[in-house]
C-alpha cells in the first residue's frame, strides 16, 4: 500500500467493515444503496492505491447524504459518513472535478468577504 486513506476516511471504512452485516436493510430503502451496492461492499472495494478510483471520483458524489441509511441501519451505522469522507479525500487526491461548481463557489467567497459580510446595526 503506498498511499494511505485519510485518517476521517479510514476510521469510517473501519467502522462500516466492523459493524456492518451487510444485513441489506439500507439497500431496501436507498436507492443510492440499491444501485451501487451496500456499505460494507464499497467499504472493502476502496483502494487507497487506486489513484483513479470511481468509488472516490463519482460514485461517492451520487449519494445524497440525506441520512436514510443510518436511520434504517439496525445496528446504528452511518454509511453517509464515510460517503461525505470519500468526497473529502477525492477533493484531497484531485480527483474531484468542482469546476462545475465554479460559480457557486466563487459566489460563497463573495458572500462572506469583507465588503458583503458587513452588517451595519446601530449600537444597543
Amino acid at each position: 500500500m503506498s498511499e494511505a486513506f485519510h485518517p476521517a476516511l479510514a476510521a469510517a471504512r473501519e467502522e462500516i467493515l466492523g459493524g456492518c452485516d451487510a444485513c441489506g436493510a439500507c439497500g431496501r430503502e436507498c436507492a443510492f444503496l440499491d444501485e451501487h451496492g451496500l456499505p460494507e461492499a464499497l467499504a472493502r472495494a476502496l483502494d487507497p492505491d487506486d489513484l483513479v478510483d470511481t468509488l472516490l471520483s463519482r460514485v461517492a458524489y451520487e449519494c445524497s447524504l440525506c441520512g436514510l441509511c443510518g436511520v434504517v441501519c439496525p445496528k446504528g451505522l452511518q454509511p453517509m459518513d464515510m460517503f461525505l469522507a470519500m468526497r473529502r479525500e477525492a477533493v484531497a487526491r484531485g480527483l474531484a472535478d468542482l469546476s462545475l461548481h465554479a460559480g457557486l463557489l466563487a459566489y460563497e467567497r463573495r458572500g462572506n468577504s469583507r465588503l458583503l459580510s458587513w452588517a451595519g446595526l446601530p449600537q444597543g
